[in-house]
């Protein structure tokens, strides 16, 4: 018998056991992976660790993590669809606007209506951000982004070790520092009920 997987993916998005393998390091490549069931709860937390790899400086776009009344389609907003409704948080590795302001994390809501601002890399658009550094790291980069009683909060820090046994990152060596941190009147809802799509 089959099981069932919980989530599906798309593009050039390479799923194991253990990972998610976005996209290659090669030109012009997309990947996604969404939840194939919306969550509904009022508060959560996601906590990642991840890695953005590739020859070069500047290398690609990045990636974001998603959280919207349904599940995106391959597109142009760090590979998912714009307009979207609901909560992206980005991490942005490209400089479009050449302002030197890249790496960059931001968050950014949207009601469907906005078309997200590439040329001057959304900054217009974001609720907050920072500058943070997560481009080709000796070590994976852990963020957690929590959503609690209508405040936002996005955290990181490299990872400085691995656990040699499992060859998996110890998640406690560094404290995480905040990068933005804000009151939200609420996440868009959807026939009243919170449903939410993450996508990693």
């Amino acid at each position: 018998m089959a099981t069932k997987k919980p989530s599906e993916q798309s593009a050039d998005a390479i799923a194991s056991e253990e990972s998610v393998r976005i996209t290659p390091s090669l030109r012009s490549q997309k990947g996604q992976i969404w939840t194939k069931n919306p969550t509904n709860f009022e508060w959560w937390e996601v906590d990642v660790v991840f890695r953005v790899t590739g020859r070069g400086r500047i290398g690609a776009d990045g990636l974001a993590i998603w959280f919207t009344d349904k599940p995106g389609v391959e597109g142009p907003v760090f590979g998912s669809s714009d307009q979207w409704n609901g909560l992206g948080v980005f991490f942005d590795s490209f400089d479009n606007d050449n302002k030197r302001n890249n790496p960059y994390v931001m968050a950014m809501v949207n009601d469907g209506t906005k078309v997200y601002d590439h040329e001057h890399d959304g900054l217009s658009q974001q609720l907050g951000g920072c500058l943070r550094d997560f481009r080709n790291k000796p070590f994976p980069v852990r963020a957690k982004i929590e959503y609690y009683k209508n405040v936002l909060t996005t955290t990181g820090a490299p990872l400085s070790e691995y656990d040699d046994s499992q060859q998996l990152p110890l998640l406690t060596r560094q404290p995480l520092q905040i990068c933005l941190e804000m009151a939200l009147s609420r996440l868009p809802l959807l026939g009243g009920v919170v449903r939410k799509h993450p996508q990693l």
